[in-house]
């Protein structure tokens, strides 16, 4: 939790931010899935 309210404070509530809980994705991963979250991309 505190590197997610650490995450918002800086850079705002105009971003949407995804958090991997478990860490079981790549970078490659993270960002093929957050495009794919409807009306995120």
């Amino acid at each position: 939790m505190e590197r997610g309210s650490l995450v918002r404070s800086v850079v705002g509530d105009a971003l949407e931010v995804f958090v991997d809980a478990n860490g079981g994705y790549s970078r490659k991963q993270a960002v093929r899935m957050g495009l794919a979250v409807p009306g995120t991309a």
